[in-house]
């Protein structure tokens, strides 16, 4: 049976990697990396930079690397801010009463923490280029078989899981009619403990595995763009790091009078001439561990070794620019306020519309997990679902307050009374309260 799975998934991993090499990632990697140097085509070699950008490179330089965790946090932290509303109907539905489904959505949200493992998700795939939720029902059945769509179904668990923990199994499914067409007939999860020790390797059927992101083999992902700068900007901290050791650590150079006798000086401290190099290390050992230290020299002079450092901000600012634009995050916002100037009203609201239309992008995803689990069994499906959020650049209540506090001077300050710009329902508005019902 083992072996039967062995062939099955070579010809899956086959028929993918068949697929990749007519793809324009499969291209790109013939092209040795896509290096825009005519003159010098292996460029990209001399920089550093890999040909390929895999899974594994992606969540590297987002676990150790500063902006790239970063900026997937910010994004994040933006889009997540506040939960989506699930409504049934279309946006022009205004019922205040709850439905059924909107509560058994609800009830979902508070047992099994569904947008909290959404977000999980949403975050893996950004750092990746796809993420997966696997759904545990309580069906007292195998992860390996499908889900028996009739009856009522209860969802013990959702787990997030990273796309590296996922890898096609079986065959391709090839029933047109098919939800699973063109896709592998199972999923093979490798689940690892705490340590990274591998727990096993479990099969998974479809029915069970929800994906986010593109998993087509000329998807980019989310960091991928600006993943050479990302390196660049590392080499920057680390190089930077290395040199200013490297001058603390005071490497010093002993320069001799041609003069000095070394057979005496050898004899002075009871080693062959061969050795003194050895007492010389151990001298310099000491100067630099010792605070008042000092040290006696007969016909010589010791100089420490100090390396140049270069200022690295300019070049570090073009690259940070560059992954500025490749990410689409205004650049005092990607970085805070490290640089000493705050981000503007502009930079927030731009990232704030940015997040805004990526939520708006999240809909369809959570609508077809929802379709998902429903024709599990574990929701009754209305004909529309809508998912709505809150608005990003809404103005946050002291901003409010402030508004209608400068509306309110601006009455006091008119010069007739009788005709105030604002009335007390306007004022009231915009410090975020109802109008006011007795004035109108």
């Amino acid at each position: 049976m083992r072996n039967e799975q062995g062939r099955m998934r070579l010809a899956v991993n086959r028929a993918l990697d068949m697929s990749q090499g007519n793809s324009i990632r499969g291209q790109f990697a013939k092209m040795g990396g896509g290096s825009s140097d005519t003159k010098r085509p292996q460029a990209w070699c001399e920089y550093g930079y890999p040909t390929e950008v895999t899974s594994e490179n992606l969540l590297q330089i987002w676990r150790r690397g500063g902006i790239g965790h970063g900026a997937v946090e910010k994004v994040i932290g933006n889009c997540w801010k506040t939960s989506p509303s699930v409504i049934e109907g279309g946006k022009e539905n205004n019922a205040t009463k709850e439905t059924a489904f909107e509560r058994d959505v609800g009830k979902l949200s508070s047992d099994v923490g569904m947008w909290n493992v959404f977000k999980k998700a949403d975050r893996m795939r950004l750092v990746q280029r796809y993420s997966a939720i696997i759904i545990s029902y309580a069906d007292d059945k195998a992860w390996s078989e499908p889900v028996d769509k009739s009856g009522k179904k209860v969802i013990k668990k959702l787990r997030p899981v990273w796309a590296t923990a996922l890898q096609p199994g079986g065959t391709i499914d090839q029933d047109p009619a098919s939800s699973n067409y063109g896709w592998p007939t199972f999923w093979q999860y490798t689940e690892v403990f705490a340590d990274g020790a591998t727990k096993g390797i479990t099969d998974i059927h479809p029915d069970r595995i929800f994906f986010l992101g593109d998993m087509e083999s000329d998807a980019v992902g989310w960091l991928e763009p600006a993943y050479n700068d990302l390196v660049s900007i590392e080499k920057l901290s680390g190089g930077g790091g290395e040199s200013f050791l490297k001058n603390a650590a005071r490497q010093v150079v002993f320069s001799f009078d041609p003069e000095v006798d070394f057979e005496d000086l050898a004899a002075t401290y009871g080693v062959k001439v061969g050795e003194l190099q050895k007492e010389f290390q151990k001298t310099a050992q000491a100067l630099n561990r010792g605070i008042d230290t000092a040290i006696g020299l007969q016909g010589a002079t010791v100089t420490p070794l100090q390396a140049a450092i270069a200022d690295p901000g300019p070049i570090y600012n073009v690259n940070l620019q560059n992954v500025a634009s490749a990410l689409d995050i205004p650049t005092k916002i990607l970085v805070g306020q490290q640089t000493g100037d705050r981000a503007s009203t502009e930079d927030r609201n731009y990232f704030n519309s940015s997040c805004q239309s990526r939520r708006e992008d999240l809909s369809p995803e959570l609508v077809a997990f929802l379709r998902k689990i429903g024709a599990a069994g574990v929701l009754t499906l209305p004909s529309e679902i809508t998912v709505s959020w809150d608005d990003l650049n809404e103005s946050t209540a002291s901003e409010k307050m402030e508004l209608a506090f400068k509306m309110m001077d601006a009455n006091s300050k008119a010069i007739d009374p009788a005709s105030e710009p604002f009335t007390m329902s306007e004022v009231r508005t915009a410090g975020g309260y109802e109008p006011d019902k007795a004035a109108q």
